[in-house]
């Protein structure tokens, strides 16, 4: 681990998910043009994926 601080390596996270089969990802998909309730909803799943070690991503639909 010495010899990686000093070359200053960084952990690959895209490497790391290719080999443990394992994103750390949750995409959302949804249409917030036909209920405006679903933006709330959205906003509120984001930001409690975001208090876990999980990466969030909303996607318009």
């Amino acid at each position: 681990m010495d010899a990686a601080a000093k070359l200053g390596y960084t952990p690959n996270a895209i490497a790391r998910s290719l080999i443990s089969n394992r994103s750390g990802l949750v995409a959302i998909a949804l249409d917030s043009e036909s209920n405006p309730m679903y933006d709330i909803q959205s906003r509120t799943l984001a930001l409690e994926i975001q208090k876990t070690r999980w990466a969030g991503c909303a996607l318009p639909y």
